[in-house]
Parts: structure tokens; sequence; C-alpha cells
């Protein structure tokens, strides 16, 4: 019996470590990792933690008679270490942990198969008594639904609960809808979905007081008031360490992910926070332990408050945070912030830290802020850039010492206030690089308060407060020459020197200088032209580092002042000595040196003495010194050396403002002056009398005396015509006429001269010209027609026309006799000549002959008459007639005009064959009345086709052009007649019933009572034989098919008629 007993025992043990190995085997081949996307880095690892913890175990309301069966049933079942369990229900589910509870092996898996796995009620893990427990649960990819009713399941103290590879979706609770954690809790590879907690005061689909260690693990679309996962551990220790896992879209008024309170150690490691939402805070810690957020993504969540809240020491490393929206970003205690990426993001500042703060190789960018960073306590900003930020209020501020070293700022735009402001505690700033930001100052605050500014790059960042300061020096030898020191000075809390820019030095609206800043400062000479006070503005341009400025500086300058007096008569006469004096004065308040002054004699005087000397060569007068209100003068003795107005003009040039002292008097010369006025001429012709009178007016101050004009004009630089008169005296004002008549024989130029001279040797000349054209005649080309009447018209030109000339026209050298001539201005015509109707050729020279008595012009020209010739159209009608008839042909002939046509002749041709007279010559047909006609001519009989062609040439003749035209002559068909001799004859006749003539073409064929007995036969000769059939009254019929002449013809003979002997 026992060993029958051993036997089964030795079974079961085989069984079960074989169903044991297989489990083991299955749970290791199902726990793997979830995959993951937007990751910073992957640091998976896969482990149980095993803590074990010494407090109570915490019991539901299940009662404890239940318990003790449970304990019953599985006491002789338990086992030392592992107990491995298949479900696949949920019912399954909870009976295997309701064992598991009393079972005595410390680890229990349960492997879940697919099956009903919807809550039906909650489930407590925890031990009933004796040591810790582990609950393994392979869910191998099932889900387990609470439909939006059921909490899932509570742990209790001292207990271990792992969940591998599972879905738990759609719980709902006060709080802790999916997992109510009071143990350790591992969650591997799973999805926590679609689930809510309830309760206003604590929340979280998973309520933990205990440790947990979630990897590899998705939480999604979850809600809580406080918390998604929210923690909170009063006494004891509690670790929070979440690594590779997602929080999206899940919502809760605080803690939109992460609620954390109490706990020793709270990290965050390659996880992904994205699409959450909150009231206050992604991830809520309120803890006095470090807590640590490592290469993990924050994006795209939504707060009102703060993204990140922290109560004690807060470290993130390698993070992103990216495109969310909330007021703070962090609220935090003590915080380290590393190697991590803020950019895109929606806030009112990064941080309101409240005590110390280290932002350590960040990047900070495309931020829409109000503030960038707002301490309180140590600030340290070490090797970040902060770069393309729009911040509305301030940039960093810190109400504590503040260390900014080795970062770079670019291209931020600050609407308000500075990028960095102290407070009355330490502020340093070096080896940082300040690039393009758009803010009204950099820096504000105390001077004594920023410790140490050193060794910062400044770049296109338009520094305010710059001031210009500007000191000068005079030339003392020459006072306009003024010497320019300047600096451009910064506020001195950026402890650096302007090194870039230029100055532009602007005087009287000019820029007259433009100098580059070298080490803050620049120094240059300008010259002013003015006296007295001068303006200058200087304006300094920064190129986008420097805020441009400007500042205006005065300087007072007094330098010599000349006037120049001019002494002289105020006119003279012929030889006359004129003597003047030169005074030069300084009315200014400074010695002048060196003075030049300039035109001492004028070109038309000639010097005889002067009181001192000066350089003749030059005409210059050279003064050393002139004290202020000092004089000196120089008296000139001279003679005039050409009879006119002396003009003396004095002029002293003043380098000093680059001005000159002009004065100016005239010495009037008195003599006799004269003005000639001669009329002028134009279009003066050939055969003129030109009548001249020269008038000579005394326009000068005295009276002129033994005055000769004399008087030259010639033609073609000959000499034509000579005179000259004497006027005793001319007063003032007075004029006289001389009168004189030329005949105008020769063309060409006139030119003419009137020479006056007096005892003064006043000489005055008046020069006249005038030109005479050629005269020629032309005769325009005339086109007409033989008999037409014409006028001859000749022009001539530059001639004034005699009445009594000699004027001859010629045709062909033949004089035109007998017609009247008209001259009517300048043109001579021939009237009404009529053209000769014999006149044959194309062209007739017509020639002009024009001979002037008076001044013995002879002028000659010819031209060509053309004579042109009429088109001429004819009109012929169609004619329709038989061969051999007798017609009349008429033609009417008319010219381009519709006029009727005479002379010339005409022939007639038929299909391009001239007709002619029966001995072969030409018919000549004369054109009279506009008609060519040709009588009785006979169609002849050899015509045979139905349309000819008949053409009317005409030759033309002088007056008209020939032409061509031609119509359609069209011949009627004629009628047969048939002829058989005698009975025994064997030809048949055909003739033509009007011509009696044989015909030809077409066939022939006979029939004997309408049956055909012959082939196709040609009518020329019909001979034919054919045997007559053995019948009474037979017919013989003839058919003749036509051709171009005869029309088809039927004949039929009565055999009776001729006998029986036709054959």
């Amino acid at each position: 019996m026992n060993m029958k007993k051993n036997i089964i025992l030795t079974t079961i043990i085989i069984i079960l470590i074989i169903s044991i190995n297989t489990t083991y085997a299955q749970t290791q081949e199902n726990i793997t990792d979830t995959p993951t996307t937007n990751k910073i880095t992957t640091n998976t690892q896969s482990n149980t933690n095993n803590l074990e913890h010494e407090s109570k175990i915490q019991e539901n309301n299940e009662p404890k008679t239940e318990i003790k069966k449970l304990k019953k049933t599985l006491k002789n079942n338990s086992s030392d270490n592992t107990t491995i369990k298949n479900v696949s229900s949920y019912k399954e589910l909870i009976n295997h942990i309701n064992q598991a509870k009393i079972s005595q092996t410390k680890e229990y898996i349960i492997n879940m198969h697919p099956g009903d796995y919807n809550i039906t009620t909650p489930i407590l893990w925890g031990e009933i008594e004796g040591n810790t427990k582990i609950l393994q649960i392979n869910g191998q990819n099932n889900t387990i639904n609470g439909n939006n009713l059921k909490k899932f399941i509570k742990t209790n103290i001292n207990t271990t609960l792992i969940l591998n590879n599972i879905t738990i979706t759609n719980t709902t609770d006060n709080y802790g809808s999916i997992i109510h954690n009071s143990g350790n809790l591992t969650i591997n590879n799973s999805i926590l979905s679609n689930s809510k907690s309830t309760s206003n005061t604590t929340g979280g689909v998973i309520f933990n007081t205990g440790n947990i260690n979630i990897q590899n693990t998705h939480i999604t679309n979850n809600t809580a008031i406080l918390g998604i996962l929210y923690n909170h551990k009063n006494n004891d220790t509690s670790e929070i360490t979440i690594r590779n896992t997602y929080f999206t879209n899940n919502k809760a008024t605080i803690g939109g992910s992460i609620y954390n309170i109490n706990t020793t150690k709270l990290e965050i490691i390659d996880s992904n926070f994205i699409n959450n939402t909150a009231y206050d805070s992604i991830i809520y810690i309120q803890t006095e332990h470090e807590s640590l957020i490592n290469n993990t993504l924050l994006s795209n969540n939504t707060v009102y408050e703060n993204l990140i809240t922290s109560k004690a020491t807060l470290t993130i490393n390698n993070t992103k945070i990216y495109n969310n929206t909330q007021k703070n970003m962090l609220n935090t205690d003590n915080t380290i912030l590393s190697y991590s990426t803020i950019e895109k993001n929606i806030i009112n500042t990064i941080s309101t830290n409240k005590n110390n703060l280290q932002l350590l190789h960040n990047l900070i960018s495309h931020n829409n802020m109000e503030t960038i960073i707002e301490n309180y306590q140590q600030l340290i900003l070490h090797n970040n850039t902060i770069t393309y930020n729009n911040i509305t209020k301030k940039g960093i501020y810190n109400n504590g010492s503040t260390y900014i070293i080795e970062n770079i700022f670019k291209n931020n735009i600050i609407y308000d206030k500075a990028l960095i402001l102290s407070s009355n505690i330490n502020t340093t700033v070096k080896y940082s690089t300040f690039y393009n930001n758009k803010v009204l100052d950099l820096f504000i605050g105390f001077e004594n308060r920023f410790i140490e500014v050193n060794n910062n790059k400044y770049i296109k960042n338009n520094l305010r407060n710059t001031t210009l300061n500007i000191t000068s020096i005079k030339n003392p030898k020459n006072p306009m020459n003024i010497t320019i020191d300047g600096k451009i000075i910064l506020n001195p809390i950026y402890n650096t020197t302007v090194t870039r820019g230029n100055i532009d030095i602007i005087y009287e609206n000019m820029t007259i200088k433009t100098l580059d800043i070298i080490n803050g400062s620049f120094n240059t000479d300008v010259i002013l032209n003015k006296t007295k006070n001068n303006t200058l503005l200087f304006y300094y341009n920064g190129f986008d580092d420097y805020s441009p400025t400007n500042t205006t500086y005065n300087i007072t300058i007094e330098i010599p002042v000349y006037e120049i007096i001019l002494d002289t008569p105020k006119n003279y006469t012929y030889k006359d000595t004129i003597q003047y004096r030169i005074k030069i004065k300084n009315i200014g308040y400074e010695t002048g040196y060196d003075l030049i002054v300039n035109n001492i004699l004028p070109y038309n005087l000639r010097l005889i003495n002067s009181s001192s000397d000066y350089n003749i060569i030059n005409n210059t007068w050279h003064i050393p010194k002139l004290k202020s209100m000092e004089n000196t003068s120089i008296i000139i003795n001279s003679i005039s050396t050409n009879k006119e107005d002396i003009n003396i003009t004095i002029n002293i040039y003043n380098f000093l403002n680059n001005e000159n002292t002009t004065t100016t008097k005239i010495i009037k010369y008195l003599e006799p002056k004269y003005i000639v006025d001669i009329p002028e001429y134009t279009n003066v012709l050939l055969g003129n009398i030109m009548e001249y009178e020269i008038n000579i007016t005394n326009i000068g101050k005295i009276t002129g005396n033994n005055i000769t004009i004399s008087y030259i004009l010639e033609n073609n630089n000959e000499i034509i015509n000579k005179r000259i008169w004497t006027i005793n005296h001319l007063n003032p004002g007075e004029m006289k006429k001389i009168s004189y008549i030329i005949i105008i024989k020769n063309y060409g130029t006139y030119n003419g001269i009137v020479n006056i001279t007096d005892s003064y040797n006043t000489t005055t000349h008046k020069t006249f010209n005038y030109s005479v054209y050629r005269a020629y005649i032309s005769l325009k080309k005339i086109l007409s027609y033989p008999g037409n009447i014409i006028n001859i018209t000749a022009n001539i030109y530059n001639l004034n026309l005699e009445l009594n000339a000699t004027i001859i026209f010629k045709i062909n050298k033949v004089s035109i006799r007998n017609h009247e001539i008209k001259i009517e201005n300048n043109s001579i015509t021939l009237l009404n000549y009529k053209i000769k109707d014999t006149f044959q050729r194309r062209n007739y020279d017509i020639e002009i002959k024009y001979h002037q008595k008076t001044s013995n012009i002879y002028l000659y020209n010819t031209t060509i008459l053309t004579l042109n010739k009429y088109k001429v159209k004819s009109y012929i009608a169609p004619i329709t007639v038989k061969s051999g008839k007798y017609i009349n042909i008429t033609v009417k002939l008319f010219d381009e005009n519709n006029n009727k046509v005479y002379g010339g002749r005409a022939i007639l041709k038929i299909n391009n064959k001239t007709i002619r007279y029966k001995n072969g010559n030409i018919i000549f047909l004369n054109v009279n009345n506009s008609t060519v006609t040709l009588n009785n001519y006979q169609i002849p009989h050899t015509f045979k086709k139905k349309k000819y062609t008949l053409d009317l040439v005409y030759s033309g003749s002088s007056r008209y052009y020939s032409n061509r035209n031609s119509t359609v002559l069209t011949l009627i068909k004629q009628k047969l007649y048939v002829s058989i001799k005698t009975r025994t004859s064997k030809n048949i006749i055909l003739k033509g019933e009007k011509t009696n003539k044989l015909t030809y073409n077409g066939n022939i064929i006979l029939k004997i009572n309408n049956k055909i007995i012959s082939n196709n036969i040609s009518p020329t000769k019909i001979n034919t034989t054919f045997i007559l059939p053995i019948i009474n009254n037979k017919n013989i019929t003839v058919c003749y098919s036509g051709n171009e002449v005869y029309i088809p013809y039927k004949y039929t003979v009565d055999y009776n008629q001729y006998g029986k002997n036709i054959i």
C-alpha cells in the first residue's frame, strides 16, 4: 500500500516539474519589451524589485472563512519556491490569486491565456500571515477590462506584484482605479488606459503608498483629480522608478501624469510625457528628497500653472521640453537643469525658483515667454545657448548672486526692460557672446553690483547709453583750422571699449568728414569757412552694435577782415593822364599777415609811376602785416592805351575764410561815338534798282569834327561802287543822311562797308551784305494725247521780269507762232496749243528762250512732251450658225473713257487662223465710227467641230493701243438623207440635207424587220451583202449613229418597193 502511494506521489512530482519548467519558459518568452518612439535615449533594464518590508498586511473585506478554506485546499499542493498557474478567464484569475494568498510558496506566477477578463470583483493581493509574497501576472497581451465600473487590484504591505505584458483598461474608482499599491509594484511592457479616479482629495489610476518600478509601459487616456500616478508615503521610505515609459493624453487637476508626496526617491528615465493636461503640473513633486528626470521628453502638454513643480532638489538632465503651454515651466526649490533643450514653449518663465538654480549646457530656443528666468537665490548659467526667444517683459532676473559664464545669447527679442537685470546682489557676466538681441538694454542695474563683467562679445545688440565727448584746439597761425578730439563712451556696466562704427561731422547741413572709431576715440582736423559762431554736428553710427547718438559743438572764430577804398577820376578824354589811389584797411579783430592785393593796374592803362613798389609782372601788391583797424595806401599814375572806359577792380583773397574782397570803380572815356544805320535788303533780284540811305548819328558825349565817310561795295570780290562824303561837324544826338542808287546786273554776293573817322581819331565801321541768286527758267514735263489742246508754262526764278523781253517756244526745233503768251508774276504761259494728230512718236522736245534786254540776261531750258495712247476695249457677240452659211460679223470699239474709236485696222481669226480672201490675202478691216464689219462671210463646209474661237485683233494707232478680243462660234448639226440607188445596188449613200455632201465618221447598222443583220459599217462607202429571210412584207432599215456635224438618222425601205433582187 505504501509502495503504491509512493509511486503516485513520484508521478505527481514529475508532472509538476514538467509543468513548472514549461510555464517558466512561457513566462520568459512572454516578458518582452514594448516598442517605443520619441525617446531621447533608451537604457532599459528588466528586473524584478524584491523589496522586503516588515509592515503588517492590509486586509480587505473578504471573509476569513473563505481564506481558511483556500488554505486547507492548497495545503497539500504547496511548494517552497514557485507556483505557476495558467488561466483563461477573470474568474480563474481571482481563484488562483486567492490560492496564492494561502500558498506556502514565495513566488506565485499566473500566465493569462485568451479568454474573458472583464472585471467582476476587485482583487486584493495580500498575505494572510507569514513572510512576504511575490505575485507575477504574465498578461501575454491579454486585456483586463473594468467596463468603467470596477477597479482592478489592491496590494497590501509586504507583498510584491509584478505585471508583465498586460493591458488594463476602463477601470474606475475613487482612487487607485487600476492599482492601489501598498507593497512593491513592478509593471513591465504593459498598457494602462482609459481609466478614471474620482476622489477629490487623493487620486490616481495608480494609487501608491509603497514602491513602484515601471518600465516600457504606456499610460494613456486616463483621468484623475490628483495625479494619474499618485504617490503618497507618510512614514517609511518609498522609491519610485519610471523608465522608458509613455504618459500620453492623460488629464488631472494637479499632476497631469505624476503626483508625488513624501517619497524618498523619484527617478524618471528615458520616458515621454506627451499631450497631457492639468491645471497645475504634469509632474508634481512634494518631498524633501532629491528627484531626477533624465533623458526624457515633455511635449505638447497643456498646463495652466506650472509644467513641473518640485518642493525639494530636482535634477533635470538631457531632457527635451518642447511645444508645451504653461504659465511657468519650473516651479521648484533647488534645481539643476543640464544638457537639455527647451524649445517652442508658451510660458511666463522657465523657472520661478525659490532657492538655487543651475542651468548648464542647455539650448533654450524659439520660446514665447514673459521672462526667461525669475530666481531668488544663487543663479548659475554656464555654457547655455539662449536664442530666438520672444520675451514680452524681461530676460533674466535674480534676487541673489548671479553667475553668467560662457553663454550665448543670440537673436532674442525682449520688449521691456533688459536681458539681464541685477538686484542689489552681485552679478558676474563673462566670456559670453551677445549677438543681435533686440532689447532696450542688455544689462540693467547698479554699476557696483555688476562686480565682474569682462571678456564678453557684443555684436549687433544696438547697445544704448552711448555718449559723445568732444574737445577742440585752434591753430594759432590759422584760426579757421581746428583740431577735433572725441570719444564714444558706453555704459560702464559693459566694461568694453567701442570698437565699431563711424562718426559723421556735419557742417552747414553737409557731411564734411566721416571717421572710423578706433579704440573708442577719433581725431581729425577741420577747416571752417566762416567767423563768429560755427556749429558742428557729430553723429555716431554704431552699425547695430551700438545705438546711434549725436551731439552739437559750437566754435567761435575771429579773423582779419579787409576793406578796399578806391579814389579815381570820374572820366577822361583822349591822351589824358589818369591818377588813382588804392587804400587797404583791416576792420577785423585779428592781425592780417601776407596780404596780396590783385589787379593793381588794369590791362588798358600804361604805368607812368607809383608811390610804392609793387610786383609789375604779377600785377600784385604785397602787404606783410596789417594790424586791426590799421590801413595803408598806394598811388598809381598812368595813361590810357585804349579809347575806352577804365575798369579798376581791386581784389584781396583772404585764405583764412576762403573769401574774396573786391571793389570796382569805372573811369568813363569821353569822345564822339557814331552809329551807322543801313537798311537791310532781302530777296534782291537781278534787274532791281536799289536806292540806299546811310544814316549817321553821334551818340557820344561831345561833338565830332572833320568827319569823313567812305563807302565801298563789292560784287564777287570786285569793287563795283566807291564813294566818299565829308561832314564838318556832328553834335551829340544829331543825325545826317546820305543817299545813292545802284542797278543789280550781276548775281552773287554783295559786300559793303562804311568807314567813319574824325579829328579824335574815332573810327566806326559798318558792314552790310546781301546775296543775288542766279536767275533760271524751268519747264515742267507734259503728258497728253495727240489732238489735245494744252498750255505750256515756264517759271522764271530770281529775276525781275520785263514785259518787253523776247520769248520763243519751240517743239521739235520748230518755233510755235501765232499763239498768245501770258506773263503773270514769275510765270510765262503759251496758251491753247493743239497737238497735231500726225505726231506718232512717244516723246517730243519743248524749248523756251528768254532774253531780257535791259540787263542783257539770257535764259534757256527744255522739257519733254510725252504723248500717251488710249486703251481700247472691244465688244463681239457670240455667233451660232450652220456649216456653209453666210454671216455678217460686227465688232464695236471704245476707248478707256467710253469714247468712240477712230482710225486703225483690224483682222479676224477663227481658231487662231486669219480670215483671208480666196486668193490667200489677209482681209484688213478699217475702223469706221468705232465699228469693224465683215459682211457675207461663208462658214466653210469643212468645219466639223461644234465650237470655234472667233478673235478680233485691233492693230491700234498713234492715239490707241492695240486690242484683242474673242467670242465663240457655235455650229448647228445638219440632218441627213439616205439614198439607195436601185434594187440591184449594193451601195447605200448618206448625204447632208443642205450641203449635199457625203457624210463621214459615225457608224451604220442594217436591220430587216427590226432585226440587226450587219456589224458596224463606215458611212463613207456602204457596201454590204445579206440574205433575205423567206417571209413576206420585209422592211430594210438603215440606222446612222451621227457625229459632230450630222444628227443621228433612221431610214426604213419597204422591200416590196425594190423587189426580190436586193442582195
